[in-house]
Parts: structure tokens; C-alpha cells; sequence
């Protein structure tokens, strides 16, 4: 916290002349720049293998015991590059007293599959014998090795494996391994190491936690068996094409001279011409053109068919007012909503349709429209009202 920080920068501005302050932090980053700068900073790194197995071979022969240059690798790696994780394994070991300290008896130690079986477990699954893998991985488990250990020792051979590959240094594998990598390739173990890791991850989800190892050891050996069959597959061959030119044989043609009797005037039937077909004039209609206007008369007999039809409706057209046509839509002008509504219904629109049309003789559609502080006289426009007798329609 900034309280601490605080309370911290008081002692290091002045520290008791007996004591020294060590500070350790992972993150660096976070540490304020007051404090490092009234410190001294030294940044530890992990180690390297060889530097871990140097001083593992140094401890041993200090404490006299006999480990072998491969069996102090070997705990040197387990340590990841910690100098007190490898110490801590190194003294786990030699609570085991034993005369010699080799790759084999540390790997016995420390709950570790050996080597040699490693090494033909892998190569079983790499050379796609799903029967062989899975009996090296009973084999294993029934030694005591635990399931997780196990693919992570199994993961780490494969990671040795492709750097072989890559990199073209293969001295550590042994020749079986360096075989079976080289026959699947970079990309077939990339593959492999992917499906490996990815079942390490859903271990602790499933419920057989074995499950997710046999299915990445199935669908390895399905690839392999795949890409062998199609590497057995014989690739046709193009047959051979004569380039020479072909030899065409002409045949002799003899000449065949045909008689035709002679046809004599009996024999000649008469011919009748067929007259041609009478084709029945049709008459097309003749297209109407649309008003462009509507004159009072033309309204005041729309008007008089409506009349005759539904008289109620003559109600609703007493404010009425025609604005014109546009594209064969006429648009009508009411003062008042509830009589726009009554004409835009579908059975008054649709008498109103039926009277133009007996009138124009061309099919015009219908709609109403609310204008507000409509004017009571507009020269444009057509007073409908002036047309009917309204007492009557009354």
C-alpha cells in the first residue's frame, strides 16, 4: 500500500547502522522510484541446464555421493532453472542411500517413467501403433507413475524431439525415437504435441482422466495411417502417345450409276393447291388516355352514379374537394378526418372507383386526404358541394 511504501521510505532514508535491508520482489515494476533509487539493484535470472547440473555435480561430490553427469541433467531440468528446486530434489534423492546415483535410479526415485520406455512409448505413438502406445501406458501406470507426471515427462520428450528436428541436432534421442520423428516430420510432431497438451489440460475436467491421452494417441495413429495409405498409393502412369503421323488408307471409290424409270403421264397425279388459312381479324382496344383533369360536369355525373348507389356517402363529399390526378390516383381534400375515413373505407372507395370508371372509361384509384384550414373557394380546386341537391341527400 502507499501507507507502507511510505513508512518504508523513512527507514531506508535513514537505516539503523546494524542492520541490512534486502528487499525481493518479482514485478519490479511496481516499485516506486523513490525506493529504487536508495537501493542497490541486482536482477537474478533463472539458470541455465548446464549451470544447474554444474553445481549439482559440485554439491554432490561435497556430500559424497556418486551422481552421474546424466542423472544431475536430469534433476537440473526438473528444476527449471531454480537453484533451490533443484537442491530441494537433489536431497530427496539421497535419503534413498545408494551406492551410485544414476539416470535410472533417480528416475526410480523421483516417480519417473525410465527412459528406454519412454522412448518406445513414443515412438510406438509416432509411428501410428496405437496397440504398442497404449500397452507402454498400462505398463507405466502400474509401476506406480502418476498419470500427469507421466505426460508431462512424455511432452518433454516430444519437445526434445522437434528441437532435434529443427535445429538438426538429434544426439540425444536414441535411433528408434530419431526415426520415428523423422518419418512423421516438424509438422506431424507439431500436431502430436498440440492433441498431448491440450489432453494434459481437460485431465482434471473428465471424469476417466485417462480418456483425453487415448483419444490424442488414436488420432495420431489414424493420421499416420492415413498418410500412409496415401503414400502406398501407386500413381498412374500416362500412357505412351505415338507422335507419328497416322498413315490414312484411301479406299478407291467406283462410280455407281443409278437408272430411274422412266415416269409415264398416267402415273401423274393431279394436284389441288390448298388455299391459305382465313385469319380472323381481332380488334385490340385502343388505350384511353388518364385526365390529366376533371371538369364540374364530368364530377357532377360521377356524383349522380354514387348517388344512385350509396346516397350516405354524399354526406362525407359535402366538404369535399378535388386537388387533381396524379399517375391515375385521384386525390380528393377533406376538412375533417372522420369523413376522409368514411371515403378511404375499401366498399365507399371502391363505389367511388366504379363510378369514374363508368364515366372516364379508364380505371382510376381513389384516396383522401385531411388538409387543414382548407379555404372555403379556391379556383384550382372544384366545389363539389355546388353539384348536389344536399337538402335532398339530407
Amino acid at each position: 500500500t502507499q501507507a507502507a511504501r511510505d513508512a518504508l521510505l523513512k527507514t531506508l532514508e535513514e537505516p539503523p547502522p546494524h542492520a541490512i535491508l534486502v528487499l525481493a520482489t518479482t514485478e519490479a515494476h511496481k516499485v516506486p522510484a523513490t525506493i529504487i533509487s536508495r537501493c542497490q539493484r541486482y536482477d537474478f535470472r533463472l539458470a541455465t541446464t548446464d549451470t544447474l547440473s554444474e553445481h549439482l555435480l559440485a554439491v554432490a561430490k561435497d556430500e559424497g555421493m556418486a551422481l552421474t553427469p546424466e542423472a544431475a541433467r536430469f534433476i537440473a531440468r526438473l528444476g527449471e532453472g531454480s537453484f533451490r528446486d533443484s537442491l530441494s530434489l537433489l536431497e530427496q534423492v539421497r535419503t534413498a542411500d545408494k551406492s551410485e546415483y544414476t539416470l535410472e535410479v533417480v528416475e526410480s526415485l523421483l516417480g519417473y517413467i525410465p527412459r528406454e520406455q519412454m522412448d518406445v512409448c513414443l515412438a510406438a505413438i509416432l509411428s501410428g501403433d496405437a496397440a504398442k502406445a497404449h500397452e507402454s501406458v498400462d505398463s507405466a501406470l502400474a509401476q506406480g507413475a502418476d498419470l500427469r507426471a507421466f505426460c508431462g515427462q512424455l511432452l518433454d520428450l516430444s519437445r526434445e524431439c522437434l528441437n532435434g528436428l529443427v535445429l538438426g541436432d538429434s544426439t540425444a534421442l536414441s535411433s528408434r525415437l530419431h526415426a520415428a520423428a523423422q518419418a512423421v516430420g516438424i509438422k506431424g510432431l507439431v500436431a502430436w504435441i498440440e492433441r498431448l497438451a491440450e489432453s494434459i489440460s481437460q485431465m482434471k475436467l473428465c471424469p476417466i482422466p485417462r480418456l483425453p491421452l487415448d483419444v490424442a494417441i488414436a488420432k495420431t495413429a489414424a493420421n499416420e495411417h492415413q498418410q500412409t495409405a496415401r503414400s502406398s498409393v501407386p500413381q498412374s502412369v500416362p500412357k505412351s502417345v505415338d507422335t507419328a503421323p497416322s498413315r490414312k488408307t484411301v479406299m478407291p471409290v467406283s462410280s455407281v450409276v443409278a437408272e430411274v424409270p422412266a415416269v409415264s403421264a398416267e402415273s401423274v397425279t393431279e394436284i389441288t393447291p390448298i388455299a391459305p388459312p382465313v385469319c380472323e381479324t381481332v380488334s385490340v382496344p385502343v388505350a384511353v388516355a388518364i385526365p390529366e383533369a376533371i371538369s364540374s360536369e364530368d364530377w357532377q355525373k360521377v356524383l349522380e352514379i354514387i348517388k344512385g348507389e350509396t346516397p350516405s356517402l354524399l354526406t362525407s363529399l359535402m366538404s369535399a374537394r378535388v386537388q387533381g390526378i396524379d399517375n391515375g390516383l385521384l386525390i380528393i381534400a377533406m376538412r375533417y378526418k372522420m369523413h376522409a375515413d368514411k371515403i378511404n373505407q375499401v366498399k365507399n372507395r371502391d363505389t367511388i372507383e366504379r363510378a369514374l370508371q363508368q364515366v372516364f372509361e379508364v380505371p382510376l384509384k381513389v384516396t383522401a386526404q385531411v388538409v387543414k384550414d382548407m379555404p372555403e373557394e379556391e379556383e384550382e380546386m372544384v366545389d363539389l358541394s355546388s353539384v348536389f341537391d344536399f337538402e335532398e341527400a339530407v
